[in-house]
């Protein structure tokens, strides 16, 4: 766990890593490493429904639901067997090559028919998955894909009301907050559910200035709005969080994290 007097210099150092984060975007759109490259057979596309809303494309986190079939039609994947969407982010080898490659492009909102060859997909050997079936070594695999939303803003959901002053830009506000990985990683990463840090760690108060730049941009945009007194879950894709660096080999690239915060005092500008 990172205590929260180790957390909050990580937070001191965002326009170093925005940086970072802006050049491991580019890598991500550019190299064919991470499973973008359209070398080798290619992934066979066929638009069933066409989406309306904004393009996919490498670097996006992609909240969708899924079926993956056997070439005689037997469903070894699916959100549905998972009991819940998928969310992943392209392009950097989260997922089958034939996902990043085939998935490109599309739009949101849309329902797309992959049919990956194994070269791109599962490979030589067996593979089976938790919760679901097996696929056999060198088999062509369908996937329906349908993307229900580009995952680039913070969810908030309210778990507590509040009463009195609300928070807004430029003021202190001090907080307890706990933050979680919603997937995680190999070790040493942090694992699904698992706390890495809160608040309360290092037996002081947190507290910063909204709008100074000093936490990440979507523990910053979740608190705005907060009353004293209530509290909130926040869900932060990536691209607002720690992006393709993650943290000191606890926070894994790419990774959704959730805070669940609690807003204690207000202090607004000149008091």
């Amino acid at each position: 766990m990172i205590s929260a007097a180790v957390f909050e210099p990580l937070y001191r150092s965002l326009p170093v890593f925005l940086l970072v984060l802006a050049v491991g975007f580019l890598s991500a759109c550019s190299s064919d490493s991470n499973g973008g490259g359209n070398s080798g057979p290619a992934v066979e596309i066929t638009d069933i429904v066409e989406g309306t809303g904004r393009a996919v494309f490498f670097g996006q986190t992609l909240i969708t639901t899924f079926e993956g079939r056997l070439p005689d039609g037997t469903v070894f994947h699916s959100s549905e067997l998972n009991g819940e969407d998928l969310t992943f982010t392209l392009g950097v080898g989260q997922g089958l090559r034939g996902w990043d490659e085939g998935l490109q492009g599309m739009l949101e909102g849309g329902t797309r028919r992959l049919v990956i060859p194994p070269e791109k997909g599962f490979g030589d050997e067996e593979f089976c998955i938790a919760d679901g079936g097996c696929v056999p070594p060198n088999t062509v695999v369908t996937y329906d894909f349908t993307v229900k939303e580009i995952f680039d803003t913070v969810k908030i959901t309210q778990t507590e009301p509040g009463e009195g002053r609300t928070a807004e830009f430029g003021d202190i506000v001090f907080m307890d907050f706990f933050g979680f990985c919603t997937s995680g990683g190999p070790p040493p990463f942090c694992s699904e559910g698992e706390l890495f840090d809160a608040s309360n760690l290092a037996g002081g108060d947190f507290f910063f200035t909204i709008g100074g730049g000093t936490v990440i941009p979507g523990f910053e945009q979740g608190v705005l709005g907060m009353q004293v007194g209530s509290s909130r879950s926040l869900l932060i894709p990536p691209n607002l969080a720690y992006g393709g660096s993650g943290v000191r080999n606890l926070i894994p690239p790419w990774q959704v994290i959730r805070f669940e915060v609690t807003l204690k005092e207000i202090v607004k500008p000149g008091e």
